[in-house]
């Protein structure tokens, strides 16, 4: 490792903050830049248009692929790293909306999530990361699947029996601001290339980066599987022999903490812990280093 600032090779990790980051300490210029081993977690969150189609008569029906009249295409995206202050996105011109032409924006987005190391969305699985793969094959991109992917909605439905995991009813339950009201007509109006429900839509967008991120830390703590973090940090974070570290917030856990033991019936040994920064449960083998999730 060099310091960004001056190529110095006298530069030492230091240990996570408490919004998970870690950085990069220069003994030589005594300046701080981001280290490579803070996983890049991306929340972002798209829009997308009506597809009109041809029918000739309400109620339920099987729509054939020739009855459609106009494709659906992406309005705008918004997206944020994980707990920075900064936002990201992009929405497209009146020009653009009326020609149903998506390219610009959707090359954005796919610039930025060659990036991530991990995505963050709600029915981001089922919705927004299929529309965005057809999106990109269709404008000849590359495919990006280095990423792995944390889907709120999911995640909600597997652990509560919430009455409703819609993350506008989820984030206000939990003491949170909700969406900010959209009709169906700002819709046609968006579609109809009118700057002023173009800007309206950018904005609700961009709010629900901020819903979900709220939504995820508040729910971090519970879900049964989350992406290793750790792993990107222990190569460059050495650990005191009574220390390990949590996989998913990254803060450094006495061994101490990890107080309730349990066997599994194939006879493997456990120590468990609450995370006292997340709350997510973990557990340590009497022979290991480091934690695992408890699955």
């Amino acid at each position: 490792m060099e310091c960004q600032h001056c190529h110095s090779k006298e530069v030492i990790p230091t240990r996570p903050n408490k919004h998970s980051q870690i950085h990069l300490y220069c003994k030589h210029c005594q300046n701080y830049s981001k280290s490579p081993a803070a996983p890049r977690v991306l929340l972002f969150d798209i829009e997308t248009s009506h597809t009109s189609v041809g029918v000739w008569q309400m109620g339920e029906q099987r729509i054939r692929w020739d009855q459609i009249e106009r494709e659906q295409y992406i309005i705008s995206w918004a997206a944020k790293w994980l707990f920075s202050p900064d936002t990201m996105g992009d929405v497209v011109t009146p020009k653009e909306s009326k020609k149903r032409d998506d390219k610009r924006i959707v090359k954005s987005i796919h610039k930025l999530m060659r990036e991530a190391d991990c995505v963050i969305t709600h029915n981001g699985d089922k919705f927004d990361i299929k529309k965005l793969n057809w999106k990109f094959m269709l404008h000849n991109l590359e495919p990006n699947r280095r990423y792995t992917s944390i889907d709120t909605l999911k995640k909600s439905r597997e652990i509560f029996s919430a009455p409703s995991h819609a993350m506008d009813y989820l984030v206000q339950a939990l003491g949170y601001s909700g969406k900010h009201e959209m009709r169906n007509e700002d819709w046609i109006q968006c579609e109809a290339g009118n700057q002023e429900a173009l800007q309206k839509m950018y904005k609700y967008n961009m709010n629900d980066i901020f819903m979900l991120e709220d939504l995820y830390l508040r729910m971090r703590g519970w879900m049964k599987t989350h992406p290793n973090f750790a792993i990107f940090s222990e190569m460059y974070h050495e650990l005191e022999n009574d220390e390990t570290k949590c996989p998913r917030c990254l803060q450094t856990i006495l061994k101490t903490k990890y107080t309730k033991r349990y066997q599994t019936p194939a006879g493997s040994i456990y120590k468990s812990c609450n995370c006292p920064h997340c709350g997510a449960v973990l557990r340590m083998t009497l022979r290991s280093s480091f934690p695992a999730e408890v699955k």
